[in-house]
């Protein structure tokens, strides 16, 4: 079909950005009505990195994007390893990991949420809230690729997870670290799920989801 650019509104791109704000200021009333709690995890998602934080210490992994902030701060760093199994057997695979700095940056935020707690007697504890809403998913791939730690790379692997393994990306090139089909193996979340310990720090806390969210898919 053609396309006549000079219809195309200049302004679609503000207008689409303004109607995800308000979906998103509408969806987050409805949970959470319109009180301190409601206030204090919009203040959170506010910060460009604890989301992404939180992403790494509880998933292992974030979106390319994320991973980038992360270490331009010096919060996150990337290491390599060699693959020994496998059909991926003598390739590189570049995981990351939270810095010290990182982590008190975390640690940080969790203590001054406890403190505004307490300032406002409240019942819900915001930090454990949206802790618990980034652990109702593995990673979301905005459409470049994820970074992931080396106990969900180790998983990936031995799972031959290519959904994972396929969207790895090297954070210094922006060039994907595997050619991979991320459809040719069927793998349910269940998998990812069920040997949760064997990729989570944090697999003592309940967990909703361990899915691969592809934003990019949307377009499709």
């Amino acid at each position: 079909m053609y396309l006549d650019l000079n219809l195309v509104d200049p302004k679609l791109l503000l207008k689409t950005d303004q109607l995800t704000q308000a979906f998103w200021e509408r969806s987050m009333r409805n949970e959470l009505g319109s009180g301190t709690c409601q206030r204090m995890i919009r203040g959170m998602l506010a910060d460009p990195v604890l989301r992404p934080l939180l992403e790494v210490s509880e998933n292992g992994a974030t979106s390319y994007e994320n991973a980038l902030i992360l270490k331009a701060l010096g919060f996150l760093k990337s290491h390599e390893m060699k693959v020994h199994s496998g059909s991926l057997q003598g390739d590189t695979l570049q995981f990351i990991c939270l810095t010290e700095s990182g982590w008190a940056c975390l640690k940080s935020w969790k203590d001054r949420s406890e403190q505004e707690l307490a300032a406002h007697e409240l019942s819900r504890k915001p930090f454990e809230l949206l802790t618990k809403f980034v652990r109702s998913y593995l990673a979301i791939d905005r459409g470049s690729g994820i970074a992931i730690s080396k106990k969900v790379a180790e998983f990936a692997l031995k799972l031959h997870d290519e959904r994972v393994l396929g969207r790895m990306i090297f954070l210094e090139h922006d060039k994907l670290q595997f050619w991979l089909e991320w459809d040719s193996v069927k793998l349910t979340e269940s998998e990812w799920l069920l040997g949760e310990r064997e990729w989570s720090d944090s697999s003592r806390n309940d967990r909703t989801g361990a899915q691969i969210i592809d934003l990019f898919e949307v377009w499709q």
